[in-house]
């Protein structure tokens, strides 16, 4: 039978990488997301006229 300690490490190393890669995913699909927001928001002008970013003024 092999040493407890080497598949605790093994087990440690493996949910450390599965972490780094989630993260980085998530990370990558944020700011993606949000690039897309962003071009989306650039591109299109407001229907009232006004500057971006300016709430409409309603009476």
């Amino acid at each position: 039978m092999r040493d407890p300690r080497v598949s605790y490490l093994f087990l440690a190393g493996l949910v450390f990488w599965l972490g780094l890669w989630l993260a980085l995913g998530w990370l990558l699909w944020q700011t993606r997301r949000w690039t897309q927001r962003l071009d989306t928001f650039l591109t299109s002008s407001p229907p009232d006229g006004g500057r971006h970013g300016e709430a409409t003024k309603r009476p």
